[in-house]
């Protein structure tokens, strides 16, 4: 938060990569303020991506995270993937001035996001993924899809409430 904060660099890609959101130190990097301070950060054609917990385990508290990036940025796009070490996890991109990120209403992705991929080399590269497996990771079943939250802010700690009490369901 601090570096972000007084930083005066500008970034074209930021990959965010934090612990889940279990205690209010944390909560202030998943923050509407954190991301505001950070969209100030990106160049204008900069997209940023964060790990955003579990839809599965904690349904809640990872749409909160979409809900508060887009409350800074347009359109973010919301994805998980099976991860070996910690199952389904789920991720949101954001972007400012990024046309891909554009989504439709019914939540899909366009089709030129999933064949930006597929003609990547990301295929080339990853043992896990195909071109069958691509467009599913834009897909949540119905006990992962999208529920209604509050924006997570520094004065009301929304997501650390969320992720507690499912954190809490699973013990």
């Amino acid at each position: 938060f601090t570096f972000i904060k007084n930083s005066s660099d500008v970034y074209s890609v930021v990959i965010i990569d934090l612990p889940d959101p279990n205690d209010t130190g944390l909560g202030k990097l998943y923050s509407a303020e954190f991301y505001q301070m950070l969209k100030t950060r990106m160049s204008a054609d900069g997209v940023m991506i964060t790990q955003s917990t579990s839809p599965y385990f904690a349904r809640k508290a990872y749409w909160c995270i979409y809900h508060t990036l887009n409350s800074v940025f347009e359109s973010p796009v919301a994805f998980r993937a099976n991860v070996p070490t910690f199952g389904m996890w789920g991720f949101v991109m954001a972007g400012k001035g990024i046309d891909f990120l554009q989504k439709n209403p019914d939540f899909s992705v366009p089709d030129y996001i999933v064949e930006r991929l597929e003609n990547s080399k990301v295929l080339e590269y990853s043992r896990f993924l195909n071109k069958k497996i691509i467009p599913q990771l834009f897909v949540f079943p119905k006990d992962m899809s999208e529920i209604e939250t509050e924006i997570n802010h520094l004065n009301n700690q929304k997501l650390v409430e969320y992720y507690v009490k499912s954190a809490d369901n699973w013990r």
